[in-house]
């Protein structure tokens, strides 16, 4: 208990809090329990896109160069295209990317966006976003 305390009396109240919650946040994001995830087997991921209700069934992609998906697909959202795209060499997703064309032009992935948080949580789940 004396470390925590001599440690606090160094820093202010808002430096200890916020590496307080930055330890809690690390610690829940460790075991995410969503799909498409890096590291997830592709084929778990492509079973989860063919259930997903806003994501059409992944695909294989017709690739002309190395850097593109091994997986896609495209749906309609709200009016707008949702593309989801996964890179999975050697059967492991390496990656994967959400892309959402809208005509909206406030609408975007930063975390103060909340239609953007709202699409990221019906495609992943609350925890992701």
């Amino acid at each position: 208990m004396l470390p925590i305390q001599l440690i606090y009396t160094n820093v202010s109240k808002f430096q200890f809090s916020f590496l307080v919650g930055s330890i809690c946040a690390l610690s829940a994001c460790i075991n995410l329990p969503a799909a498409a995830l890096p590291g997830q087997d592709a084929q778990t991921v492509i079973l989860w896109s063919h259930d997903h209700q806003l994501i059409a069934g992944l695909m294989p992609s017709i690739k002309l160069q190395t850097a593109e998906p091994d997986f896609q697909s495209t749906s309609k959202c709200l009016g707008n295209e949702l593309s989801f795209f996964v890179w999975s060499p050697n059967g492991l997703v390496s990656q994967e990317l959400v892309d959402y064309r809208s005509s909206d032009t406030s609408f975007n992935f930063d975390p103060k966006n909340s239609a953007g948080i709202n699409l990221i949580r019906q495609v992943y789940d609350s925890m992701i976003a």
